[in-house]
């Protein structure tokens, strides 16, 4: 029996649906599998299919039901992990070559936490080489479900794909630089990066360590709080993690009470963005002035700027580091763009990394004092249109040390406030374009309070791409794989 539209579902209400014994974990499970099998040949989200392992956990969930047991709000909830997730007994290449049939020992935490709540994992999720820039040559990168030619975000781009596609209910990302909210902001979801050590970094293959976040992408406020509630808390394997229990973020979702005051950008800096970017940004501001907010247009571009120079600076040598037992060894598995940067890293000054600090401790200086005065602050993901699949795949190779694709992302990776990334309409092509909402470090609840109400704003949760485009996005031979 195939169950066409239950992909369309929000995760939360299919849990729902399988609790009430409206329908099955396994039946869920194997309409997706069967939604994979016929449209990820062109999308090409997955890096492989966990099938077995799929309809075992499925079946687990509904033995659990038929006992009276629930393990959460995602219980039976098929979803899928981005590939730098250890998987214990499943390969995790982080989208290398060199680890491309690597078998960890032992789940991640976020892996293992994601099973204790019941749901299913359909699979590894395809990124960019060790979740940099560009995609190894060997890999053939996911396709936007809205328009094949043009970009899918890096570096969770097989996760944007999938969860967009309707491929997964929800998924998990990682965000050194952006790449949770710039696959988000490409496919049209809502994606939280989290206060930094919120989520447990055990298990995650890393990229900066003290730059890396991880967090759910989903097409509904109410589905990332879910996720959240069950990846966010202390862990004795991450010494570095919050000391806290986890919220259940979920559970607490209520209007935002008052109105709150958001930073924005100013007229001038404005004037720097581009003019898709802008009407975005000035739909979101509406948005939110419906729900109650008070917009402030006082945000200036220099701060960005100069994080985001210090950010390759300071990324580099770590980057380096968290490849150093393989790339000696393995230099030629490498592709020219995370080998490029490997190189910088190795080649990196002590006073370089000495100045990338100051400036570090200066930004987030200034965002700590904005967040004396202002609840929240609303920007673009990025200043420009969403790029051409081809433009990306020209400059990839190169590291952009001035970083204007990171103005807006870097600098809460060097600062570790939380941001979710939100859809703001689509430009004349019809492709997405994403706004991002900070707040101060362990607000995820207020800023999920007010998401949702922004969600509500714009009329419930995000339905994706037309379904005849997901079928015709792209042939097989698409010329960027």
């Amino acid at each position: 029996m195939k169950f066409t539209s239950l992909h369309r579902l929000p995760a939360t209400e299919l849990s729902d649906r399988i609790w009430k014994g409206e329908i099955t974990s396994r039946q869920a499970t194997e309409s997706m599998l069967d939604r994979i099998a016929d449209l990820d040949g062109t999308l090409r989200s997955y890096q492989l299919v966990t099938r077995d392992l799929a309809l075992e956990q499925a079946g687990r969930a509904d033995e659990a039901v038929a006992r009276g047991v629930r393990l959460g709000p995602l219980h039976g909830v098929p979803i899928a992990v981005k590939d730098l997730c250890f998987t214990r007994g499943i390969p995790t290449g982080a989208g290398t070559a060199v680890l491309q049939d690597w078998c960890p020992g032992f789940d991640a935490t976020v892996v293992q936490r994601l099973r204790d709540a019941g749901t299913v994992l359909l699979g590894k999720l395809k990124m960019t080489e060790g979740a940099w820039g560009a995609y190894h040559p060997r890999i053939a990168s996911p396709v936007n479900p809205w328009n094949a030619d043009y970009w899918t975000g890096h570096s969770s781009s097989g996760s944007g794909v999938a969860t967009a596609a309707g491929l997964c209910h929800v998924s998990v990302g990682s965000d050194t630089g952006g790449s949770i909210r710039y696959p988000a902001g490409a496919n049209g979801l809502y994606g939280l990066k989290p206060t930094r050590d919120l989520v447990s970094l055990h298990g995650i293959f890393p990229m900066a360590p003290s730059l890396d976040h991880v967090g759910p992408i989903a097409r509904s406020v109410r589905d990332i709080a879910a996720v959240l509630s069950v990846l966010a808390g202390e862990d004795p394997s991450d010494p570095a993690c919050l000391p806290r229990p986890s919220a259940d973020y979920l559970g607490r979702l209520e209007p935002p009470r008052g109105g709150a005051a958001i930073a924005t950008l100013s007229g001038s800096a404005r004037a720097e963005i581009h003019a898709e970017v802008r009407d975005a940004l000035e739909r979101a501001e509406s948005t939110l002035a419906a729900c109650g907010a008070k917009l402030h247009a006082v945000l200036g571009l220099e701060d960005f700027k100069e994080a985001a120079r210090a950010w390759v600076l300071l990324a580099a040598p770590e980057i380096a580091r968290a490849h150093s037992a393989y790339y000696e060894v393995h230099k030629k598995c490498y592709g020219r763009s995370l080998a490029n940067l490997i190189e910088i890293g190795l080649q990196m000054q002590a006073t370089e990394m000495a100045a990338a600090l100051e400036v570090r401790r200066r930004v987030v200086g200034h965002l700590q004092a904005l967040f004396g005065t202002y609840d929240f602050l609303l920007l673009p993901i990025q200043p420009m249109a969403p790029p051409r699949a081809e433009q990306i795949v020209k400059r990839s190779a190169e590291v952009d040390r001035s970083g204007p694709a990171m103005w807006f992302t870097a600098p809460f990776n060097l600062s570790g406030h939380p941001a979710l990334a939100m859809p703001a309409g689509r430009n004349p092509q019809g492709l997405p374009i994403g706004v991002q909402l900070i707040g101060p470090h362990s607000a995820e609840q207020r800023l999920l309070d007010l998401g949702s109400a922004y969600e509500a704003s714009l009329g419930g949760p995000w339905q994706g791409p037309p379904e005849p485009l997901l079928a015709t996005s792209a042939p097989a031979h698409h010329r960027w794989t």
